[in-house]
């Protein structure tokens, strides 16, 4: 997990939570730090068409990895970032949340998965909604 920074590659800046959505950690009457998982999800895979959504032994590929990220009450928010509809309802399925839609600009072959994670982050931020640490875990590789 990646403490926060600002979505600039190089300045290094902690984020502010937002009062109303924070919870307090008991133990010192502190603001809760808020924890992201970001699934990325892209519709277009090339080497096995659709793998994010492939049955695998009796459910899609990314249930595993929504449902591995909700079972470990790590994180306040599980969402999956993704270009396609289909990915975006399974996942909703499965629990996950998709308050947006990836960009095109981020859903090519040469899209890296910090350009996704950063688009992710920005999202957020523009919605007004921040996050202390984030968290990639990817759709095929659960655990």
């Amino acid at each position: 997990m990646y403490k926060m920074e600002d979505s600039t590659h190089n300045k290094v800046k902690s984020q502010k939570p937002i009062a109303n959505s924070q919870k307090l950690d008991v133990n010192s009457q502190k603001p809760k730090a808020k924890n992201l998982c970001i699934i990325p999800a892209r519709g277009g895979s090339k080497r096995i068409p659709r793998k994010n959504i492939k049955n695998f032994l009796g459910k899609p590929i990314i249930a595993y990895s929504i449902e591995a990220a909700i079972k470990s009450k790590l994180f306040d928010e599980v969402m999956v970032s993704t270009d396609d509809q289909e990915i975006a309802e399974i996942a909703q399925k499965y629990g996950a949340k998709v308050p947006f839609m990836r960009s095109k600009k981020n859903a090519n072959d040469f899209a890296t998965t910090v350009d996704v994670l950063l688009e992710v982050i920005d999202n957020y931020k523009q919605s007004g909604e921040e996050f202390e640490y984030a968290c990639c875990i990817y759709p095929t590789a659960p655990l």
